[in-house]
């Protein structure tokens, strides 16, 4: 972030925004677990890229 550009607390934002930051579902355990597991991700990254490839092969 640059230094013009400072952060809010929840506390310091509209009542209404802050409502919607409190009520935001947090992830589970899984989720977790799978979002630092270095095989699935390495997984998901091919799988992504192959069905990139197969856009830009039928483009």
């Amino acid at each position: 972030m640059s230094d013009t550009m400072t952060e809010k607390k929840i506390e310091e934002l509209d009542p209404k925004t802050a409502r919607r930051i409190r009520n935001a579902p947090l992830p589970t355990s899984r989720t977790l677990f799978l979002r630092k597991f270095i095989p699935y991700q390495i997984y998901r990254f091919a799988a992504f890229n192959i069905r990139t490839l197969d856009i830009v092969r039928r483009g």
